[in-house]
């Protein structure tokens, strides 16, 4: 039973990874549509403009998001009650969220990728 239960919290623990890449895979060619309604005329004009706004995304929600909100959330409730402890309860927060960029490099490198090159 404990095998079972280390499985599915495993498998919930990837959801989140899975989704982001799922996003990260529709987002250029969104942006590159975007990039010719706004008018740009060349092809290099369209692709400087997707990738900036894929680079933001990317620092946006990745970092901020998941690791900020992330070690924040988890440890709201104590700074809330030791303000003075604030950084100190985030700093240990935050390697938590080793487990997220782990399966979050994994599957970029192993579905992400392999859509990249095959589009």
């Amino acid at each position: 039973m404990t095998n079972a239960s280390s499985i599915l919290s495993q498998l919930v623990g990837m959801v989140q990874p899975i989704c982001l890449v799922l996003i990260q895979q529709a987002l250029p060619p969104m942006f590159i549509a975007l990039g010719k309604v706004e008018g740009r005329t060349s092809y290099s004009n369209i692709m400087g403009s997707a990738f900036s706004r894929y680079f933001m995304f990317q620092i946006v929600n990745i970092f901020f998001v998941t690791v900020v909100a992330g070690s924040f959330f988890d440890t709201a409730s104590k700074i809330v009650e030791n303000p003075r402890m604030a950084f100190e309860l985030l700093g240990l927060s935050m390697p938590k969220q080793s487990a997220f960029f782990t399966n979050y490099i994994l599957l970029k490198t192993f579905i992400g990728l392999g859509a990249e090159l095959t589009r």
